[in-house]
């Protein structure tokens, strides 16, 4: 037992002595109390986020002197939605479009132009905000991504938590945001989803040989109640919509009382849903 007890003594003793070195190494071999090389310990957006909800402060270091630091090696650009805008404003501040720009050149060029972009002095005034914008979340090898937030409306504000300027006082502001605009334009078909169903008569009598599903005219319509698009669908066929993510209702034409239906619309998915129509019909 006596010769048990010292070995223990002796292990322990070890173990505290190496851990006092910090010469522990991590899983790649590398030491773990090196920073630069955990990247456990730095920040990753490996998605956009589902809602632009605030600014996002940059945890980048040198973030608090520029825009963007050197070293980027990708961007991840973040488009989201507008207020009172069709057909944005289905659900604001949603995303709408990502997309992953990794060409070494033009994220060194965006890069470059957000620090270039000036503050203005004094005060100023600012067309109305609708609240569109693009978050674009540059990486690095070793380092936190860092997210800088540009506004596509009112002041055209770009920040990073730490540093703000305007892209739209100075001709190469304005330049950046229209290559922006351009590199995230929600016209793809990655970045709508599809709405497909029938036109299901449900009134009268059961028994009867009307057809299930019948003719007429689909709408549909944003939250805001504005009409968004719409179809004429022949009797038993389908009808078939390509709209960006977001909540939607839809009617038929003379639809004889029957409520409005809703679906949600996810980017690169098919939602089916059939719209009734003859409810108030016995």
């Amino acid at each position: 037992m006596e010769i048990f007890r010292r070995h223990l003594i002796a292990i322990s003793t070890a173990l505290l002595a190496l851990a006092g070195t910090g010469v522990a190494t991590a899983s790649d071999g590398s030491p773990r109390g090196s920073l630069p090389h955990n990247r456990a310990l730095t920040r990753t957006y490996l998605a956009c986020p589902a809602r632009d909800r605030r600014v996002i402060r940059s945890p980048t270091a040198g973030s608090s002197t520029e825009l963007v630091p050197a070293g980027v090696r990708q961007v991840l650009l973040c488009r989201y939605s507008a207020a009172g805008l069709a057909p944005e404003s289905v659900l604001p501040g949603r995303l709408i479009v990502h997309r992953l720009v990794a060409k070494l050149a033009t994220v060194k060029s965006l890069a470059s132009g957000l620090d270039a972009l000036k503050t203005l002095p004094g005060s100023y005034s600012c067309p109305a905000d609708n609240g569109t914008a693009i978050i674009a979340f540059f990486r690095y090898r070793t380092k936190s991504d860092d997210p800088v937030t540009i506004g596509l409306s009112g002041c055209l504000s770009v920040t990073n938590g730490h540093l703000n300027r305007l892209a739209g006082i100075t001709a190469p502001g304005r330049n950046l945001l229209r290559q922006l605009e351009a590199l995230t334009q929600p016209t793809s078909a990655s970045s709508k989803g599809i709405l497909t169903g029938k036109i299901r008569w449900v009134g009268g009598d059961p028994l009867s040989d009307r057809p299930m599903f019948t003719a007429g005219v689909v709408r549909i319509f944003g939250l805001d109640h504005k009409a968004v698009t719409s179809a004429r669908v022949r009797t038993g066929h389908r009808f078939r919509f390509e709209l960006l993510p977001g909540q939607y209702q839809l009617s038929v034409d003379n639809n004889h009382g029957c409520p409005l239906e809703t679906a949600r619309i996810r980017a690169g998915h098919t939602t089916r849903i059939n719209v009734p129509t003859g409810c108030g019909e016995y």
